[in-house]
């Protein structure tokens, strides 16, 4: 990720590292580059995602500096990654969720004393064990 560009956002930068991974960092460059050509904005995962199908095609890989790349997969690559992140956020979400329920319903279901037989029991303690606000 050190040599995805400073431009790239934070939170893209990733997706461009996950694809220079599949295709290889200098054809990363070249669907930046395309996608500068075509005005896109090439700090943007969005607009370079969409454009890397177009490296597998020679109107626009004769072009480039490194030439042909097979940009679908990299997308796909890519994708399937965002996809498998969003459903384990989504699972990780759920079972915090379902634990904060079952602490909420331990919490009330704990034992409770009636007023009663509290009162009964804490006159029982004090009478033995009396409070330093209690004169004996």
């Amino acid at each position: 990720m050190s040599k995805v560009p400073e431009s790239v956002p934070e939170n893209e930068r990733i997706w461009f590292a996950l694809a220079a991974y599949n295709m290889g960092y200098a054809h990363m460059l070249d669907a930046r580059a395309l996608t500068a050509k075509t005005k896109g904005n090439p700090d943007s995962w969005a607009d370079v995602k969409q454009r890397l199908p177009l490296l597998s095609q020679k109107p626009y890989y004769s072009k480039l500096t490194y030439g042909y790349a097979r940009g679908h997969e990299a997308y796909a690559y890519v994708e399937n990654i965002r996809k498998y992140q969003i459903s384990l956020v989504g699972y990780l979400q759920e079972k915090e969720k379902q634990a904060t329920e079952a602490a909420m319903q331990l919490a009330q279901d704990y034992p409770r004393y009636r007023l009663r037989s509290w009162a009964k029991r804490n006159f029982l303690f004090s009478r033995f064990f009396p409070s330093r606000h209690q004169t004996i």
